[in-house]
């Protein structure tokens, strides 16, 4: 409690962060509304919850995780304080972390991870009446995860897996993929009947797009259910283009040209007032005279130019 309000100055708000990452991570099931994790009645989470916020922990905070492999820790006292998850000291099993668990009404619960040369995998139990009960039951299901799956390199690094077009920016392609080694786990065996797609965040890209930056997801399949995804980055950086380029956002190497000549006509011209996209009476009065070049320059190349549907393959 006291680390709560040290944090976030009260528990409530504390709770109300710790919800906020529960919505963030795509937790279903889980509510919180203490901070110290004892029974009550409208806090709750799922075994699949607890596995996305344990993979989290090893992800994105992997300094901290290994305080969970930790087997003792001493302070202000005599005698150190041991881990409970007892397969720590289990020699069968490369289990590193993370999290025991005991309520009156939740019973025993674990949640372990643990790795072999090229997997790691998470198991959740809940429930188990006894202490030991929550490691023998863990151990089962680490043994079979790893005698059953396998992780694969879905990605290579920096490899290109799509083109996309960009809207306003210097280039008006980007190259997609995965920054780093990108992997899977799927069942053995199971490689060569996997299929991948890929999904934007958004229907377009748009300038500026910084390198590893994440615009949508890969998206992996067997036997038509979607059974693992990791994200999809752009490969390079693309600065936003200045605006003779974004006026016109096609692949032209004479489309500067073009837009300057469009602006001569624009200014030239005796009939500019006969603009159907611009009131040049209203456009004069309230925007500068540079802003008003830009939006006639847009109208002219909205009316004869149209950019290349997206498609996502």
């Amino acid at each position: 409690m006291a680390l709560a309000e040290h944090v976030s100055g009260s528990q409530a708000a504390f709770i109300n962060e710790m919800n906020k990452y529960a919505q963030q991570f795509g937790l279903k099931n889980t509510h919180f509304t203490t901070v110290h994790g004892l029974d009550d009645p409208e806090q709750y989470s799922s075994a699949r919850d607890m596995a996305i916020i344990g993979s989290h922990i090893i992800r994105d905070q992997p300094e901290e995780y290994k305080i969970y492999a930790e087997k003792e820790f001493q302070y202000n006292i005599k005698k150190p304080q041991p881990n409970r998850n007892g397969l720590l000291w289990d020699k069968t099993i490369q289990v590193d972390g993370m999290k025991t668990g005991h309520t009156d009404k939740a019973g025993y619960n674990l949640v372990a991870s643990a790795i072999n040369p090229n997997t790691r995998l998470i198991s959740v139990v809940m429930g188990v009446p006894t202490y030991k009960g929550r490691e023998v039951e863990s151990k089962k299901l680490l043994q079979w995860g790893f005698a059953n799956f396998e992780t694969i390199k879905s990605i290579p690094a920096a490899q290109s897996v799509a083109e996309q077009s960009v809207y306003y920016g210097e280039v008006n392609k980007v190259q997609l993929g995965s920054v780093q080694d990108s992997f899977v786990t799927i069942p053995k065996g199971r490689s060569a009947d996997l299929k991948a797609r890929y999904e934007l965040e958004k229907k377009n890209l748009e300038a500026p797009l910084a390198k590893g930056q994440v615009v949508g997801k890969m998206i992996y399949q067997l036997d038509g259910k979607d059974v693992a995804s990791t994200n999809l980055q752009v490969l390079q950086d693309v600065p936003e283009a200045g605006i003779f380029r974004q006026s016109v956002g096609l692949d032209c190497p004479y489309c500067e040209e073009l837009v300057r000549l469009i602006l001569l006509f624009a200014f030239l011209s005796p009939s500019r007032e006969q603009c159907k996209r611009c009131d040049f009476a209203k456009n004069l009065q309230n925007f500068t005279a540079y802003r008003f070049r830009y939006e006639c320059i847009k109208s002219v190349v909205a009316k004869n130019f149209s950019p290349p549907e997206e498609r996502i393959e």
